[in-house]
């Protein structure tokens, strides 16, 4: 699926980034998105790596441009990278559903790594008294935590 993401956003702008260059900061503004073409990109949040992005076809910058709010996170090249810049993801998830799909795919994967790390460390340490002891809370707010707000519909049917 990373290959039609490639193949779809092919006549999209690219941006080479120099290794050590910043493609956005945590609290930017957030219209569009990314696809990794080549290269690697680190994530981190307060200085902190939350993940390295080297597959071709991965998206950046989903979580923000999906939500409507502000960069959750800095994105940087480890090395010499280019992305295809998406600056209307609506436009062209409504004229690539299967992009929409991809992008949902991309994510589960991230929360599923993410929930599966969190709950062996729970199942290792949630015995304990101290600061490990708090991973089972933090699944409980993961699977707990209120929805985004959404506005159903789209323009041509806001009913639906």
């Amino acid at each position: 699926m990373l290959d039609d993401v490639l193949a779809f956003t092919e006549n999209l702008p690219v941006r080479a980034l120099a290794a050590g260059e910043v493609l956005f900061r945590e609290g930017d503004s957030s219209a569009g998105l990314f696809v990794l073409v080549e290269g690697e990109l680190v994530v981190d949040t307060n200085g902190v790596v939350v993940n390295r992005l080297g597959v071709p076809g991965a998206f950046v910058g989903e979580i923000g441009a999906l939500l409507g709010q502000g960069r959750t996170a800095n994105v940087t090249a480890a090395i010499e990278s280019s992305v295809r810049v998406i600056d209307d993801p609506r436009a062209l998830f409504a004229a690539h559903p299967e992009l929409g799909f991809e992008i949902a795919r991309q994510l589960a994967g991230r929360l599923h790594r993410l929930t599966a790390y969190v709950s062996d460390v729970e199942r290792q340490f949630g015995h304990l008294d101290d600061h490990r002891a708090m991973f089972g809370e933090l699944l409980v707010r993961i699977a707990s935590r209120p929805p985004v707000d959404i506005d159903p519909g789209s323009d041509r049917s806001p009913d639906s």
